[in-house]
């Protein structure tokens, strides 16, 4: 935009990226699909929240190694083992953005699957 004689006058602007679907809640088993090895944020029917990890995906439960904060600061999280949360018990799932992602991460991703 800047080399465009329209623009290159105009009054500064400010340009923002994004990623539509970013921030839509997970709601049926494709989307849990797509999310495998991806942070979520969950909110249990029973109000209870957690943070971790989706692992694998069935047609009406979902894997997750629920993520614990450090107990102090400088300490290492705590995740559990993957254990499985049918997706009636979510009230609402939102994938958590991970900026400092590492490649252990995507061992567990099917890169086989098109969906993922």
């Amino acid at each position: 935009m800047d080399a465009d004689s329209v623009y290159a006058n105009a009054a500064p602007y400010e340009l923002e990226v994004s990623s539509p679907g970013l921030s839509r809640p997970l709601t049926v088993p494709r989307h849990w699909g797509r999310a495998v090895g991806r942070m979520v944020n969950i909110t249990l029917t029973d109000g209870s929240k957690l943070h971790g990890r989706i692992c694998e995906v069935g047609d009406d439960e979902v894997q997750l190694a629920v993520h614990h904060a450090p107990a102090k600061k400088g300490m290492k999280e705590k995740v559990d083992d993957p254990r499985p949360f049918a997706l009636a018990e979510i009230r609402k799932a939102v994938v958590d953005v991970e900026f400092n992602r590492t490649d252990e991460h995507l061992d567990i991703i099917d890169v086989e699957d098109p969906e993922a």
